[in-house]
């Protein structure tokens, strides 16, 4: 939240609010940052956050919508600024930081992590979608789960 006098933003808010990162200690899961592509691979796109901190955003991560590995460097082209989610490290402890730049997870509300095998408990409620069903059970893909994980489970 900026601090706003007479209408107009703080300048040194301003400054806080838009600071590049000097490492990735200063940075928490869910927090929006921003950053310009640095390279286009066939895996994804590297993003310079500051001097000394670069994320990664996995091919899953770039859209909402599908995009082809072959026109990925055609939709986030070397030196365009983008605005991404900082994901969880899932037991990192070096490398580049994981982002999104999925559109569902940079605007609108409250960031909410993605859904985990390690989240699962008894009584835990959660949504799905049937994928299939047959004759011993139902398979369900649950809500709110990355792409590279996609939990599913069989419900007798």
């Amino acid at each position: 939240a900026l601090a706003v006098a007479a209408g107009k933003p703080n300048a040194a808010d301003l400054a806080a609010e838009h600071a590049r990162p000097e490492s990735e200690a200063e940075l928490r899961e869910g927090q929006l940052v921003r950053g310009y592509v640095k390279d286009v691979s066939m895996r994804g796109v590297f993003v310079s956050l500051s001097r000394h901190v670069d994320g990664f955003v996995g091919i899953s991560n770039v859209s909402d919508a599908f995009v082809k590995v072959e026109d990925l460097s055609d939709t986030l082209p070397v030196g365009q600024l983008v605005v991404g989610r900082v994901l969880r490290r899932e037991g990192r402890s070096g490398g580049l930081l994981p982002l999104s730049l999925r559109r569902s997870q940079v605007e609108g509300g409250e960031f909410k992590s993605e859904l985990t095998f390690d989240d699962l408990h008894p009584g835990k409620l959660v949504t799905g979608v049937i994928r299939r069903v047959v004759d011993f059970g139902i398979f369900v893909r649950l809500a709110g789960t990355a792409c590279s994980i996609r939990l599913d489970a069989l419900c007798h």
